[in-house]
């Protein structure tokens, strides 16, 4: 017996385990980013609005995306049951999904104008300008994912995209806005980024005081930039292959194939359109708790204000020192 045909198996135990534990953490995780970035000390900071932005627009988009996955091992799934469940969770599902990766993009982007030498890239990175982007951005994607909603319909039980040109045409359009285009604008800011850190290390000034305070990068300001560039690097980890997958699609939609061979393609195209795809949105808090002393501080303190609220008790709030 051929082994392609484990891999249906393999796929369920994927979704049942895998899919469920990381709905669960990445729901918890957050839901712990939006208490920590509401917090009054990363309130009114342009980079801490946008992942509070990305959280939200995560949380959402986790649920509506890989939910229903699960919950169609047991039950009839509505998605491939009806034409207008099939279009309108792929509509909320793409609209939300690529919020948050919008937003996530814009703060690589404040940390580069942050960290920049340039006075006018500094200037990017302020209160009113994130504020008029954080609400371009929603109105921007609910519009333009009226475009691939068009594309798609229900054939023979499957939410997919019509046959013909028009499944091509979805295929190129989520491989540009969901792979290449979000990962090039992050590896190009990663990379600023890392060279305007690199910079700011090297401009240390005689008397001892870096130009990390010069500038206004402070502590928590370094370690939003290292959470931000593991991430970036946990992106293009689990966007890639999707990329990848959908071109291949693309440019043998017409090519004959065998029973293995569809089998195989199925099932990669479950892993990474589904499986790693949705795995990316529960991992920020994840990453951030790993990486950052100051989260890590700003989190023990939700949980201190908390138990403040809960017990009635003044609890002395811990402060980061800001250099």
């Amino acid at each position: 017996m051929p082994s392609t045909v484990y891999l249906s198996t393999v796929q369920q135990y994927l979704t049942r385990y895998g899919m469920t534990t990381y709905i669960i953490l990445g729901n918890i995780g957050l839901l712990l980013n939006i208490a920590i970035f509401i917090w009054p000390a990363y309130r009114r900071n342009p980079c801490s609005i946008y992942i509070l932005a990305a959280s939200f627009c995560g949380l959402i988009g986790l649920n509506i995306s890989a939910v229903p996955v699960v919950y169609a091992l047991d039950n009839t799934n509505p998605v491939t049951a009806s034409l207008f469940f099939c279009q309108f969770q792929f509509y909320s599902r793409h609209s939300f999904n690529q919020m948050m990766r919008t937003y996530f993009i814009f703060a690589c982007i404040d940390r580069y104008a942050i960290s920049s030498n340039n006075v006018r890239i500094r200037s990017f990175s302020q209160y009113r300008t994130t504020i008029y982007i954080i609400i371009c951005i929603p109105i921007f994607w609910l519009l333009l994912s009226i475009f691939p909603v068009m594309l798609r319909s229900l054939e023979n039980g499957k939410c997919q995209g019509k046959p013909g040109s028009p499944s091509i045409i979805l295929s190129v359009y989520i491989s540009i806005v969901v792979g290449v285009v979000p990962l090039i604008s992050m590896i190009i800011f990663g990379i600023l980024m890392l060279k305007n850190l690199k910079n700011i290390r090297a401009r240390v000034q005689p008397t001892g005081i870096s130009s990390v305070i010069k500038y206004g990068l402070h502590k928590r300001d370094r370690d939003m930039m290292r959470m931000l560039l593991i991430e970036t690097m946990c992106y293009i980890t689990t966007t890639a292959p999707l990329s990848i997958s959908l071109i291949y699609q693309a440019a043998t939609q017409t090519v004959k194939k065998g029973n293995d061979q569809q089998r195989i393609e199925l099932f990669i195209t479950y892993f990474t359109g589904t499986f790693l795809i949705y795995f990316n949105n529960s991992l920020s808090f994840w990453i951030y708790i790993m990486v950052s002393r100051s989260f890590r501080l700003e989190l023990k303190n939700v949980f201190l204000k908390c138990y403040e609220l809960i017990a009635g008790k003044q609890i002395q709030i811990n402060t980061l020192s800001t250099t």
